[in-house]
């Protein structure tokens, strides 16, 4: 009789397991609202560094085109193991500077 009482396995419910729920569905919905409001509502603050950005990109594509010129002039080569876009902006691994 003793050994039926042992392996006979009893779940209780857990004291607050509703209001753990209750937590759980409060966070999910606050968390779906959050996803869909940055997800479906423009910020227009983006648009305006957008134009700084392009210009910058403008800008350092002149600065490595520039460089690239200045180390064809000086017979300087590029490295492609250190440098494997060619930006010219990487230089030796150590110098005396």
């Amino acid at each position: 009789m003793r050994k039926l009482l042992f392996k006979r396995k009893i779940s209780f419910p857990k004291q607050g397991a509703e209001k753990n729920k209750r937590t759980l569905l409060f966070l999910f919905i606050v968390s779906l609202l959050f996803f869909l409001l940055v997800r479906f509502i423009p910020f227009r603050k983006s648009d305006a560094i957008r134009e700084d950005m392009i210009q910058a990109s403008i800008i350092m594509e002149e600065a490595m085109v520039a460089l690239r010129e200045y180390q064809s002039d000086r017979g300087l080569i590029l490295d492609e193991k250190n440098d494997p876009n060619l930006t010219g902006l990487i230089g030796v691994e150590s110098s005396p500077l």
